[in-house]
């Protein structure tokens, strides 16, 4: 052996610890006190660290669909009645152009064709 592997072997040999060693040491650590928590099972303790962003992320989800479907109804609704709207202006237009249309025979005028109208321009 080499005199460096020989230093190596005295250096690193197992040493047995002096008596009182560990309860010295032991006796340096702070004492563990119990919190009100430890007491739960260890994932009752930790699940409210753990779970938050899932909680946070479902919140907005949550929140992301429903200003989605509110949305969606408005539009639904707001279509209604578009609709509605347009049935009743074709409505009052289609009364106008029958009175247009009784008067302008009681007048005696002869509707013109679209046809005739077309090629004489």
């Amino acid at each position: 052996m080499s005199e460096l592997e020989q230093e190596l072997e005295c250096d690193l040999r197992r040493v047995a610890a002096p008596d009182g060693f560990a309860d010295a040491v032991m006796a340096r650590l702070p004492s563990r006190t119990r919190h009100k928590w430890s007491a739960r099972p260890w994932f009752a303790r930790r699940s409210i660290f753990r779970l938050w962003p899932a909680f946070a992320t479902g919140m907005l989800l949550a929140a992301l669909v429903g200003g989605y479907l509110v949305h969606q109804r408005q539009q639904r609704e707001l279509a209604a009645l578009t609709e509605a709207r347009f049935e009743v202006a074709m409505r009052i237009a289609s009364r106008t152009l029958n009175r247009v249309d009784e008067e302008v025979s009681r007048a005696g005028v002869k509707p013109a064709l679209r046809s005739q109208d077309s090629s004489t321009n």
